[in-house]
């Protein structure tokens, strides 16, 4: 199976990125996608405020509206919570042997 060859090297790359900042190598902005969908322009702002950065809320939404206007005018995914989760109803217990290892 593919899932029992690409998640040690996921884990591995999370777990990378989470020992480099626990070292305090780098300073990271932890998001993720219920987060990101459930409020994008307090998430916009977090990155921006990250970052040093200010924006007014409104330029945002503005922003953000007229990205999401036209669906055939970005090419970005559409994302699905949960649809990842779904998905592996057959290597979900692959992958929970390879988080517990």
């Amino acid at each position: 199976m593919l899932i029992e060859y690409a998640m040690p090297w996921y884990f591995q790359f999370v777990v990378s990125w989470q020992r480099a900042e626990r070292e305090g190598r780098l300073s990271l902005c932890w998001l993720n996608y219920e987060t990101m969908i459930a409020d994008k322009p307090r998430t916009i702002e977090r990155l921006l405020a990250f970052y040093g950065i200010s924006a007014p809320r409104q330029a945002i939404q503005d922003i953000i509206n007229a990205s999401e206007a036209d669906p055939r005018g970005n090419r970005f995914n559409q994302g699905i919570a949960g649809r990842g989760q779904s998905s592996l109803t057959g290597g979900r217990a692959v992958l929970e042997v390879q988080a517990n290892a």
